[in-house]
């Protein structure tokens, strides 16, 4: 069963990401399901149903081969999506074409044929529930009755449009995720309970192709129904701002879930992690499909690198993106990360936004990957300052239990501000390893200290 939800969300997300051009129709023979066998353990714990990767920690028995295969690993080199305006040039028109001769090169792919008739891609997530061709399973072989799923989602068209376009956002296809908004838009009466698009969007970055074009168009489209504000902050208490700085942590260093937020101790990998910000990897890539064929759950942290221009240049400006509209929630609101509480005096123990900064420069100093100089992180620093964030707020913060687990008889926190913080870590800890990482912070910390003393 975990198998069957899995081939339903990589066909989901393949035919999302595609929609427009290529194949109509992605059959379990295009998606190459022979070609991964293994168990599949994923997690990414988003907030839709059908829009989580499904699967649990523990790896389905099926499939699993009997010499576990070496898996390739992606390209070093990150891609850099440029923003460019007002640049004139003549366009060259590309032939229509509604059937391809290689399915598998993208590179030979083109726009399809406007046509009434085509089903639409919600229509087509309901079809494909109903046919059963994206799978390698027969209907009879699941647990379940699929056909009933379909007349379900055939009934619900509003739940159906919010994960279709829960998927539009993962596969980060803007014209599909336009097309469903204009839809939902039409639709007064709908319930979003659940639903976090900008979290969602913000899992799902990509730096090489629509930096922050997606989230500043989802931002300035979304019915009133899901406004901004309201939808500001998620079902795990993060805010948008907490889940930029979870795409810091997961894609530069070798944090593990359960240090940024206590309810993640059981999971191996965080949101999105399928998708890289720098663009070397896709959930449809060939080393991310055989890494979970194998069991694995976690993007090896050799795969990883620095915090680099991309993911700065992306994570910038969705910042810009968040912040700078007129209806804009308060950058200066308590985030949800690394929250602790008291156990002498039951204080909830929350910090501000540049102090989960501070925590986050803190992990890429000493977490990060080779060739680390906090340069994104003292780009993040500025960007936030600059959007209004206050390096003179506090927060009551006890180190022993943030960083070491250990809870005292007495209360052991005290009223920090991020410049205090930064201070007593760098006093306490060794942050710095290498001449570049110990410059950037003796910079990072000289922003945030000019700031207050302002």
């Amino acid at each position: 069963m975990s198998t069957w939800l899995h081939q339903f969300w990589l066909f989901s997300f393949r035919t999302a990401k595609n929609w427009g051009q290529g194949p109509r129709n992605w059959t379990a023979d295009l998606l190459r399901f022979e070609d991964f066998h293994g168990p599949i353990s994923t997690m990414s714990p988003n907030n839709q149903a059908l829009s989580n990767t499904p699967g649990d920690t523990v790896g389905s028995p099926l499939n699993v081969p009997a010499n576990p295969r070496v898996f390739p690993s992606p390209s070093p080199l990150c891609r850099w999506a440029i923003h460019v305006h007002d640049v004139r040039y003549e366009r060259l028109p590309d032939p229509l074409a509604e059937t391809i001769d290689n399915p598998y090169g993208e590179g030979s792919w083109r726009a399809w044929e406007n046509s009434a008739l085509s089903p639409s891609f919600e229509e087509t997530l309901t079809n494909s529930l109903e046919s059963n061709d994206f799978s390698t399973f027969g209907v009879s072989d699941l647990p379940i009755a699929v056909p009933r799923i379909a007349e379900a989602a055939r009934r619900s068209p509003s739940e159906l449009l919010v994960e279709a376009l829960g998927f539009s956002i993962i596969g980060r296809n803007m014209d599909l995720m336009f097309e469903l908004i204009e839809k939902l838009v039409k639709l007064n009466e709908m319930d979003f309970g659940g639903f976090y698009p900008f979290h969602l969007a913000t899992s799902y970055l990509d730096g090489s192709q629509t930096c922050c074009n997606l989230l500043s168009y989802l931002i300035a489209r979304m019915p009133p129904n899901l406004s901004f504000r309201r939808t500001y902050i998620n079902n795990f208490g993060h805010t948008i701002l907490d889940n930029l700085m979870i795409a810091v942590l997961k894609s530069h260093t070798s944090s593990v879930p359960g240090i940024i937020d206590d309810v993640w101790q059981k999971e191996k990998r965080f949101p999105g992690g399928e998708v890289d910000i720098c663009g070397r990897w896709d959930a449809d890539s060939d080393c991310i499909r055989l890494l979970l064929a194998q069991g694995d759950v976690a993007i090896p942290f050799e795969w990883k690198h620095k915090f680099c221009h991309t993911s700065a240049q992306t994570i910038c400006h969705c910042i810009n993106a968040i912040f700078w509209p007129s209806y804009a929630p308060d950058i200066n609101i308590a985030s949800g990360l690394f929250v602790k509480r008291c156990s002498n005096c039951g204080l909830k123990l929350q910090l501000k936004p540049l102090h989960t900064l501070v925590l986050t420069a803190l992990a890429l100093a000493q977490q990060g990957a080779a060739g680390e100089d906090l340069f994104g992180i003292i780009a993040c620093a500025l960007c936030l300052m600059w959007n209004g964030a206050d390096t003179s707020l506090t927060a009551e913060i006890s180190l022993d239990i943030l960083l070491r687990g250990e809870q005292a008889d007495h209360c052991s926190h005290a009223e920090l501000s991020p410049v205090d913080l930064a201070d007593t870590l760098a006093a306490q800890y060794q942050v710095a390893r290498t001449g570049d990482v110990r410059i950037g912070w003796q910079i990072f910390c000289y922003l945030l200290r000019s700031s207050w003393e302002e």
